[in-house]
């Protein structure tokens, strides 16, 4: 698996130094696809709607790549095969636990009791999350519309998997200052 590029969006506390050193965050925030650090997918107008919309103040972008053993990704946006399997093993926990789950508390209990469930990577895509910069409607007066940036994200449990993690934004900390 090689997923690149992936975003980042954390508070700008002036120490890019330390950032690039010790990143990426872990995401604390809703962690809604289970503990682990968070990334969008792809398109860097995610990260700064998020910046924008979340962080709320000054913020900054770290771009990195996910590499690793394709076994280790659950990709519950773009594999099929995936998204059925998931489906059904919330159904088959709802019925067991006798309660509707969120995707957080059934990744939650799989990692806690399952062996099997191996997955460092998940990948899955926000529909409701994003910037809606290029939205274009189908046809007037449908809701449907073409989004040709979609909000995709990717949570790492591993920080092993994480590779080329640097601060692209603001771009004064990315810059080159030796010519």
């Amino acid at each position: 698996m090689k997923i690149c590029p992936v975003y980042q969006t954390i508070e700008d506390r002036n120490n890019p130094d330390d950032v690039e050193k010790d990143g990426p965050v872990l995401g604390l925030y809703k962690p809604w696809l289970g503990v682990g650090y968070y990334f969008w997918d792809g398109f860097v107008d995610n990260a700064h709607w998020w910046g924008k919309v979340h962080v709320k103040g000054d913020y900054m972008i770290c771009k990195a790549s996910v590499e690793g053993d394709d076994n280790f990704l659950l990709d519950l946006h773009s594999n099929p095969e995936h998204m059925t399997l998931f489906s059904k093993t919330m159904q088959l926990l709802e019925s067991k636990l006798k309660k509707n789950l969120t995707v957080n508390e059934a990744i939650a209990y799989l990692r806690k009791r399952s062996d099997s469930f191996i997955y460092k990577v998940i990948r899955a895509e926000t529909p409701n999350c994003g910037s809606p910069k290029m939205q274009y409607p189908f046809v007037n007066g449908h809701l449907s519309k073409l989004n040709l940036i979609i909000s995709i994200q990717v949570c790492v449990s591993d920080k092993s998997f994480i590779v080329d993690f640097n601060v692209i934004y603001p771009e004064h900390y990315s810059q080159d200052w030796l010519g």
